[in-house]
């Protein structure tokens, strides 16, 4: 380990990893973007499409990966179908199903709905679970990972409610009250018991919804006017935020989740005013951040003890994103030590796939220690079991073709 400047330059098998953009014949354009909640990513995409909120009021794109070039301007799509076609101001593909998406609109609604198989051949009006109970308009939702219809949503009431869809009639289990602000960001930890929250009153909280007293952690998160996101570092017992300081300064926080007061971390970025998207890849240890407004992708390999992360390498691009979405581990070419691979969204209306590679010299043979066996994307246990408090491991996989 050596120091060049002020960076930490670690002898790291993710030392020399490097970005992509694939080829514009291997692009999507002319995506026209709808109206969504500012904290919301406006694209998503699992192993067979990507979607966007459509440019048509209360409609989303579903196009699928293998269809490159421009999108057809009046081609089939997925319509709210309630009077006026509210705003869906989030959307997200079930992590289990790929033919499963959730709005959250700006109806007080969260909707799901069925994508037949190979895609949309015409428009879907109508909606397999329509959810409602907010006092106010949704603004996120996000899946269960590894329960298979458990749903959660937060509005602009400042309320979370957790589902079971298959009983769509009330919430299986409410977090009322405790946000003094909209909810700015969600994410489960390692195996989906927990969750925490960033939201505008500019604290971190971590809650257990299956106990009377959901509420187990809150602390002050970044101290900066405009709002953050977070992630779970896998199953590590840490939490990292990315916000900013009082000088507008950008930053990443790494929290101990055993006591969220103690900040194991503290990492200054820039002075950029977009919030930059954390995704963590939990299998290579990588976090990449990317942002609305930002064309470089940062990423750090992160690690148990002190420093915590470790700046690894930084993809450069002149076109700002507009969203920014990983694809599903199963989507990479192994066999050329791809490790990931994105999806970005640029205000022009261009998709570009970025793939990250770790080069090896000889790419005859499967390299097991930068694909360790991954989750199977395939849910572990129903709803009503969930809610009653068992929990179960992931399936994983081999890579290995």
């Amino acid at each position: 380990m050596s120091k060049t400047g002020n960076t930490i330059v670690r002898n790291s098998k993710y030392r020399h990893i490097f970005g992509t953009q694939f080829q514009l014949r291997d692009c999507y354009g002319d995506v026209r973007l709808g109206v969504t909640s500012q904290e919301s990513n406006p694209i998503v995409a699992n192993a067979e499409f990507f979607a966007v909120p459509w440019q048509v009021p209360g409609s989303i794109l579903i196009n699928p990966l293998e269809r490159k070039g421009a999108v057809p301007e009046e081609g089939p799509l997925i319509m709210n179908d309630t009077e006026g076609e509210p705003t869906i101001n989030d959307i997200k593909f079930a992590p289990h199903d790929d033919h499963l998406i959730g709005g959250a609109c700006q109806d007080n609604s969260a909707r799901l709905w069925r994508i037949p198989a190979g895609g949309l051949t015409e428009n879907i009006t109508q909606a397999e679970v329509t959810l409602t109970g907010h006092a106010k308009r949704l603004l996120l939702i996000e899946f269960h990972p590894y329960a298979a219809t458990v749903v959660i949503t937060s509005g602009a009431d400042n309320d979370i409610k957790l589902w079971d869809v298959n009983r769509p009639d009330q919430p299986a289990s409410q977090v009322n009250g405790y946000h003094k602000g909209l909810v700015t960001s969600l994410s489960w930890n390692g195996d989906a018991t927990f969750f925490a929250t960033s939201c505008k009153d500019k604290n971190l909280r971590l809650f257990d919804p299956r106990i009377e007293n959901p509420l187990v952690g809150e602390t002050a998160s970044h101290p900066g006017a405009k709002s953050g996101k977070l992630t779970f570092l896998g199953n590590r017992k840490q939490i990292l935020t990315v916000g900013f300081s009082k000088t507008s300064e950008r930053e990443i926080v790494v929290h101990d989740v055993r006591n969220l007061n103690n900040k194991l971390t503290t990492q200054k970025l820039d002075s950029s005013p977009s919030t930059p998207l954390p995704i963590y890849d939990d299998d290579n240890g990588i976090l990449y951040l990317a942002g609305k407004g930002d064309g470089n992708i940062r990423s750090f390999e992160i690690v148990d003890g002190d420093p915590y992360l470790y700046n690894v390498n930084e993809f450069k691009s002149k076109e700002p994103a507009t969203g920014f979405t990983k694809l599903p581990k199963t989507v990479c070419n192994i066999m050329k030590c791809e490790i990931a691979r994105f999806l970005k969204l640029t205000p022009q209306g261009q998709v570009i796939p970025i793939r990250y590679e770790c080069p090896r010299q000889n790419m005859d043979f499967f390299h097991d220690d930068i694909f360790p066996d991954t989750w199977d994307r395939k849910p572990v246990q129903s709803a009503t079991e969930w809610f009653q408090g068992e929990t179960k491991k992931p399936n994983l996989v081999s890579l290995k073709p």
